[in-house]
C-alpha cells in the first residue's frame, strides 16, 4: 500500500519522465561516435573550439552537454577579454536589455491607457491601430 501511494506523488512521475528523456536522448545520439568531419572541424575552429574529441552528430550526447554546462557555470564570471565574457555576463547585459524595454514599454503603455480610458474619442482615434 505504501509503494503504490509513493508512485502516485507528481515528483515520482516528474522523475520517471526525466530519466526516459534523457535515456531515449543518450540512445539516439550513442550511435554517432564517428570522426569529426570537416565541415564540423571547421564549425569548431571558428566557434573558438578545440575540434578532436567533439561529436561528429549534430545532437551532442547527454554526457557533453552536461560536461559544457559543467564548464559554463565553474567559468560563469570569467571577464579575460570582451571576446570571452563568462555566461552571468551575458545573462546580466541580457537582463538589463529585458529591464530596459520594459522600462520603455511601461513609459508609453500607462499614460496612453489612461488616456485610451478616460477619454472616449481618444480610444476611438487609435482604435484602428490598436
Amino acid at each position: 500500500m505504501e509503494v503504490s501511494r509513493r508512485l502516485q506523488q507528481p515528483w515520482v512521475s516528474s522523475v520517471a519522465i526525466f530519466i526516459v528523456f534523457v535515456s531515449v536522448w543518450g540512445w539516439f545520439t550513442a550511435g554517432s561516435s564517428g570522426g569529426v568531419s570537416a565541415a564540423d572541424a571547421e564549425y569548431a575552429r571558428l566557434a573558438g573550439q578545440s575540434a578532436p574529441g567533439q561529436q561528429a552528430g549534430a545532437i551532442p550526447s547527454p554526457w557533453i552537454v552536461a560536461l559544457r554546462s559543467r564548464d559554463l557555470i565553474t567559468h560563469a564570471f570569467d571577464h579575460d577579454n570582451p571576446n570571452n565574457l563568462g555566461i552571468a555576463w551575458h545573462l546580466a547585459y541580457s537582463m538589463g536589455r529585458v529591464a530596459l524595454g520594459f522600462t520603455l514599454a511601461l513609459l508609453v503603455a500607462v499614460p496612453l491607457g489612461f488616456l485610451l480610458g478616460l477619454w472616449p474619442a481618444c480610444h476611438r482615434a487609435l482604435d484602428p491601430f490598436i
